[in-house]
């Protein structure tokens, strides 16, 4: 399989609002460097990998598809997953060529797999930042998963319970099924989600790790001004969410974050902070 098909085939699972832990079982069974077989190319030498951890959970095996990790997945769990989504007819192709991983135990006793940075590394340091602050920070959780404007309106209803001074802090990385033609990202569409359940004395931030939401702009913040900017412009943030076209609303607006790249990946970072 080319390029260009695998592109095709992982453009579609992203489409269709596919986890990360789904698009990586198929990736690691259409390559001969991911699920494995960076360890056994490298067998008999003695292996370290520093892995920067973008998956909820931190499962090794699906972060960067497991290059030097044993794989639990196999060839009928990917063909599983392109079937639940339909993948190969929507992409026009008849078959993409799937693969084993490596199973062998030998190609993995001489692989150490360290995990030095993840999103629970993140969220600690927002934890103790927050404290410095004044602020009474609460971990809520590093698995946040599910569709993005689902998740906005969680969080949402979850700040209005806590009292004033704190703030609910969150790591993961959502999914946004693709209902529209517009352009937007995850946590812009969790951001815009929020917007109809933010009260005024809330704010509820998202943002990409690595700076890039589907696009420059790293993520965005709700609150009352960003309420209020919307409103005084007749914007329809409904309709936008609704065309997954959450970018041109925050170009307009300006409330969104703009980091560039950061170099490094720790997933997605939630903050919800009640005044």
């Amino acid at each position: 399989m080319g390029c260009r098909e695998e592109a095709s085939i992982l453009g579609a699972l992203t489409r269709v609002g596919a986890t990360i832990q789904e698009i990586n079982t198929v990736r690691k069974h259409l390559s001969f460097a991911r699920g494995g077989y960076i360890a056994k190319h490298a067998y008999p030498a003695r292996v370290v990998s520093l892995i920067f951890s973008d998956v909820p959970g931190d499962d090794i095996q699906f972060i960067s598809s497991g290059p030097t990790v044993k794989d639990r997945t196999t060839i009928e769990d990917a063909e599983s997953i392109l079937s639940k989504y339909d993948v190969l007819n929507t992409c026009g192709i008849e078959k993409c060529g799937l693969i084993e991983t490596p199973k062998e135990d030998k190609y993995f006793e001489r692989v150490k797999n360290i995990i030095v940075v993840s999103n629970m590394v993140a969220l600690r340091g927002m934890e103790a930042k927050a404290r410095s602050l004044g602020l009474n920070p609460v971990l809520c959780t590093a698995r946040l998963t599910g569709e993005a404007r689902e998740a906005g309106k969680k969080i949402a209803g979850e700040l209005h319970k806590v009292p004033s001074r704190t703030v609910l802090l969150y790591g993961g990385e959502t999914t946004v099924t693709i209902r529209g033609r517009g352009h937007g990202g995850r946590n812009l569409e969790l951001v815009t989600a929020a917007l109809g359940e933010i009260q005024d004395n809330e704010l509820i931030m998202a943002v990409a790790s690595d700076g890039r939401d589907n696009g420059e702009f790293a993520g965005a913040i709700c609150d009352k001004i960003t309420k209020e900017e919307v409103r005084k412009r007749g914007i329809d943030w409904e309709e936008m969410l609704q065309d997954n076209n959450e970018y041109p609303l925050f170009e307009d607006i300006g409330h969104y974050l703009l980091t560039g790249d950061t170099g490094s990946n720790v997933a997605d970072l939630f903050i919800a902070l009640k005044e």
